[in-house]
């Protein structure tokens, strides 16, 4: 009753950094961002966590109306957030660029609608439902995609009533509805193996298939797309198209290098150099964005520049390009010895800070930042000794994949510290 109240006294439970929150648990420590007292606009980034009165809280959706009427340009949202509310983004009609995180689970109802300057939008694997006219009226919209699952998603077949400029649509997973008239261009995804209801605008004039093998998945057209549109297939399974049934019906097939699954994002690089903390990847024309989190800080962004630091910070970061999928996300913790720093094998006389980066993949970690020869050991949460090696060339690399609770203590000269391993 005392939350109840609460709720209907003020319309947010706090604010921090421009940003306004209900909480959704009190058990959880969840909140969600809310409406405040001035409306938001510019360019807005989501923390994934916030600290509150010694409370760290975790930011899990975005609250009903939460953007209505907004003149937001941008926002980003961290892979945290599992649902964005009904009228979250409502006639948000500046806003230019949204990406989903792959943890949201939910959209609900006209929760984008007359978002008129968004050209494109990616609807992650994990939306298992959404509500009604979720991208109603939105004028530009011209690229939707569903990401690759096998997973059916309850898609509202109204959803995109009224967002008539939509030309190309990417068919991941399976729909259990759809109707969109306008596309002229359809990709089917990999994965797809179930054909729950037509893709078919009638204004088709491409459909590309990415399924190595056809026989997975049965599709249905109208008899004018057989006979008037082009099916393009990947490269070397053009015969076994002519056989398959539903593809078979279309009378051109041809193979196309653009039919071949997209790549994903090198996996970004951690570094620290020279003070400054560097977020790169490898494949061209990539963007970084990184999380940090830490007892002092809390920071969502895409990278623009290097990142000043002067704490202890658990770093995520992901990368993501044109026409490549995102990158596996890679976590690393960044740390400070305490001790004689080495330069050219000689000791400095001055006990100084030095940084220490240490990421896991696999079962392995990786510490980078440590002076030739220097000891490592890894411990098990209970004490128990994993393994232990010396460092060569300032990296230690050693095998963490006998932890079987995924927590390894890091042992550095005379100092400890926790991490996660993946």
């Amino acid at each position: 009753m005392l939350s109840m109240l609460s709720v209907s006294v003020s319309a947010y439970d706090f604010e921090i950094d421009g940003l306004y929150y209900n909480v959704v648990s009190l058990d959880d420590l969840t909140v969600e961002v809310t409406i405040g007292e001035n409306k938001y606009s510019g360019n807005i980034v989501v923390p994934s966590q916030i600290s509150f009165k010694d409370r760290i809280f975790k930011v899990i959706r975005i609250g009903e109306k939460a953007f209505k009427d907004c003149q937001i340009t941008s926002i980003f949202l961290p892979e945290c957030i599992r649902r964005i509310n009904n009228y979250a983004f409502l006639q948000c009609n500046q806003l230019q660029s949204i990406t989903l995180p792959e943890s949201l689970e939910y959209i609900g109802d006209n929760a984008f609608t007359y978002c008129n300057q968004i050209k494109s939008i990616t609807i992650p694997c994990n939306v298992k439902d959404t509500g009604w006219y979720c991208f109603t009226h939105c004028s530009n919209l011209q690229i939707v995609k569903f990401n690759d699952s096998e997973t059916i998603c309850n898609w509202d077949r109204d959803a995109f009533v009224g967002s008539d400029s939509i030309k190309k649509i990417y068919i991941g997973r399976p729909l259990s509805s759809f109707e969109v008239y306008s596309h002229t261009e359809l990709t089917i995804g990999p994965l797809m193996k179930k054909w729950l209801n037509g893709f078919d605008s009638g204004k088709l004039e491409i459909v590309r298939s990415l399924i190595i093998d056809p026989s997975q998945l049965k599709p249905t057209f109208k008899t004018n797309t057989y006979l008037n549109v082009t099916l393009y297939v990947p490269k070397g399974t053009k015969a076994a198209y002519k056989q398959a049934e539903g593809w078979s019906n279309f009378f051109t097939i041809e193979e196309d290098e653009d039919a071949m699954l997209a790549e994903p994002c090198a996996t970004p690089i951690i570094e620290y150099q020279n003070g400054k903390l560097k977020i790169s990847s490898a494949t061209a024309g990539s963007s970084c964005f990184y999380s940090i989190n830490a007892t002092d800080v809390t920071a969502e962004s895409l990278v623009t520049s290097d990142i000043d630091l002067s704490a202890t910070y658990i770093i995520k970061a992901y990368a993501t390009a044109p026409e490549h999928t995102n990158s596996e996300t890679v976590t690393a913790t960044l740390c400070w010895l305490d001790g004689q720093l080495e330069t050219d094998g000689v000791k400095s006389m001055v006990a100084e800070k030095r940084p220490v980066i240490i990421t896991s993949d696999k079962g392995f970690l990786c510490i980078s930042g440590l002076n030739n020869n220097e000891m490592v050991s890894v411990y098990s949460i209970d004490g128990k000794l994993v393994s232990s090696t010396l460092a060569h060339s300032s990296i230690a690399t050693t095998d963490a994949t006998m932890l079987k609770d995924g927590i390894a203590i890091i042992r550095i000269g005379d100092e400890s510290f926790k991490v996660f391993v993946k």
